[in-house]
């Protein structure tokens, strides 16, 4: 039977939860896919391949805001592309894909699947430079299981002396301000923040956040954890923001420092902003946070605050040709990328341990 590419509409809701169920472990209860498909603001939000009136390839996309200089322009990120058995071999994946390069519009993506970084460049994708990732480890078991192969001591030894150096190294500590320095707790960032990108210094383009899908992802699926917003006051005015998340993980509670942006930042700046988020993120009991960005000095910042780089994440750029140049370099990117904000998915909700 012929496979035909066609853009998500809320009739396909029923069989992106089909294909969901057999592709992904996530939650598969209504309440979830009316809220990650219908009620998300970035609309269209994907391209399915259809075989009659069954999904066997998905490619997703949420709509980004880019400041290139001193324009805003449009763009998409992908997520969640890929083509289930009964579809391999006919390259319905690639064409999902040729579908939304076919808009004209730029395209970005940050890491991906070890196929996704293999493809990518093969479709005449651009590499844009490394988001680096960040670690700091809130709990020893996870390195002494890594050294209880090496080292010739009790499992139950090592976790013990790994907890008593974990919680002496990476413990978070309180950040030093200066006189005039406030953060202030918000429910979720507002329209305000984007005052805050309106020129950033040594970046050709920056990676915009949408309030919009802020509040959304925030505000939405109880799945999605506990989200903690920040505004850093200057004086009493704004001078930046940031937002971390906690949330079931394979191993236990995860964090993870989704955005942090300052104007006109500097490495005491970004240190202090890092240890207040890091503060509150590590009061919900998480055995690591993590961190994404392509900025340098915040690089720094998190390097002084302990954490750990442990990779880099290579961004692939298509141009398009509507919107005129490609994004000049160098690009800035935080945690805000792809569909890391919503990561990891829960396997099901409510837990089974819940359910009566």
């Amino acid at each position: 039977m012929q496979i035909d590419i066609v853009p998500f509409e809320p009739a396909h809701l029923d069989t992106v939860r089909d294909f969901s169920e057999l592709t992904w472990e996530r939650p598969t209860d209504p309440a979830f896919f009316r809220w990650r498909y219908l009620d998300c603001p970035s609309q269209p939000i994907a391209y399915l391949g259809m075989r009659g009136d069954e999904c066997v390839a998905m490619l997703g996309f949420f709509r980004k805001q880019w400041r290139y200089r001193d324009e805003t322009r449009w763009s998409w990120e992908i997520h969640d592309w890929f083509a289930s058995p009964k579809a391999r071999g006919g390259g319905f994946g690639v064409r999902v894909i040729h579908k939304l390069m076919d808009t004209g519009r730029c395209i970005h993506v940050v890491g991906g699947t070890a196929d996704t970084r293999d493809r990518i460049p093969k479709l005449g994708w651009k590499e844009a430079g490394p988001v680096t990732t960040f670690v700091l480890p809130l709990s020893g078991q996870q390195t002494a299981d890594k050294i209880a192969g090496r080292v010739k001591a009790p499992r139950p030894l090592l976790r013990v002396g790994s907890e008593l150096a974990t919680r002496l190294w990476f413990q978070p500590r309180a950040g030093r301000i200066r006189r005039g320095w406030e953060v202030l707790p918000v429910a979720f960032p507002g329209e305000e923040i984007l005052g805050l990108y309106r020129q950033v210094a040594g970046y050709g383009s920056v990676s915009l956040p949408d309030p919009e899908m802020l509040r959304w992802m925030i505000g939405g699926h109880p799945s999605m954890g506990q989200f903690v917003s920040l505004y850093f006051l200057d004086e009493g005015a704004l001078r930046g923001w940031g937002l971390g998340v906690v949330r079931p993980g394979a191993d236990g509670l995860q964090a993870r420092i989704l955005e942090l942006f300052a104007k006109d930042a500097d490495v005491k700046l970004y240190r202090w902003m890092v240890m207040e988020v890091v503060r509150r993120l590590a009061a919900f009991g998480p055995i690591r946070i993590g961190a994404d960005s392509s900025c340098a000095i915040l690089g720094q910042a998190y390097r002084r605050c302990r954490f750990l780089k442990v990779d880099e994440l290579p961004m692939y750029v298509w141009p398009g040709v509507a919107d005129g140049p490609p994004a000049p370099r160098p690009i800035l990117v935080g945690g805000l990328f792809n569909d890391v904000p919503l990561l990891p998915y829960p396997p099901a909700w409510p837990p089974p341990a819940w359910r009566a």
